[in-house]
């Protein structure tokens, strides 16, 4: 059976960026569309040394449309420069505090794909549209929501968490923290990461979080970029963070 120009297409890049399949997947309604993953994307550009040039932004909130232009080259080609949209609204955005994010990630992921001319092969983004949705990773979100709920759902609903507590002393009394609420503690975080990565595409799910944990307790715990939030807060406080960060993971109680 002939290899389609898709499918040669998919296998240069996979060859030559260090893909493999578990970056692609097609979309249900119509197999002939691939998805790439934002991650898979933004690795393509490192190796071709994109170059992005100031982007412009065409709509900036107006009517609830973010829409961005952004530009670009190949380190290896200035003269070649393209130049693609992205747009973003509440409804088409599943997490509504990141529509401005969410254009520019599509602005980037469109670039990079012209650039790699993969978007002429029928080869998208996964942030090119909720339509995108992967049934896979719908069922993965899922289950970890469900785990995420009776972590956060045993003792620490929403109206435990709504301010958060006063900073800890996580200690046993001795300056060592407790085993067992080291163990429940990082069980929290492994979660809220595990999520994080799921919803925050790409290499923004870590800063994320870590930024949200920042914002929230800089001032009251000292907290900085490097500390461990395992060792520095409570459960309460890491599951106050859930409810900022993805307000939909806590139990209404």
């Amino acid at each position: 059976m002939p290899v389609s120009s898709q499918q040669e297409k998919i296998n240069a890049m996979k060859a030559k960026y260090e893909l493999d399949d578990s970056d692609f997947w097609a979309l249900p309604q119509n197999k002939k569309v691939r998805i790439l993953y934002h991650d898979a994307c933004e690795r393509i550009a490192n190796i071709e040394g994109v170059r992005y040039e100031k982007p412009e932004w065409l709509s900036k909130g107006e009517n609830g449309v973010w829409v961005v232009q952004a530009s670009g080259f190949l380190k290896d080609d200035p003269d070649n420069v393209v130049w693609t949209t992205g747009e973003a609204t509440k409804e088409n955005v599943t997490n509504k505090k990141y529509i401005v994010s969410m254009a520019e990630k599509r602005a980037k992921d469109r670039l990079i794909l012209k650039l790699v001319q993969a978007s002429e092969f029928g080869i998208k983004s996964e942030d090119e549209a909720e339509a995108f949705a992967n049934p896979e990773k719908d069922e993965q979100i899922a289950e970890l929501q469900q785990q995420v709920k009776d972590l956060v759902g045993s003792g620490i609903t929403r109206s435990t968490v709504d301010k958060p507590v006063g900073k800890p002393s996580g200690s046993n009394g001795n300056g060592v923290i407790d085993p067992a609420k080291l163990k429940e503690r990082q069980a929290e975080f492994d979660a809220l990461l595990a999520e994080a990565k799921l919803r925050f595409a790409g290499m923004t799910w870590r800063k994320e979080v870590q930024d949200n944990f920042i914002e929230l307790y800089g001032k009251s715990h000292g907290y900085k970029e490097d500390s461990n939030p395992v060792a520095v807060l409570e459960r309460g406080e890491i599951a106050h963070a859930y409810k900022v960060l993805l307000p939909d993971m806590v139990d209404e109680g």
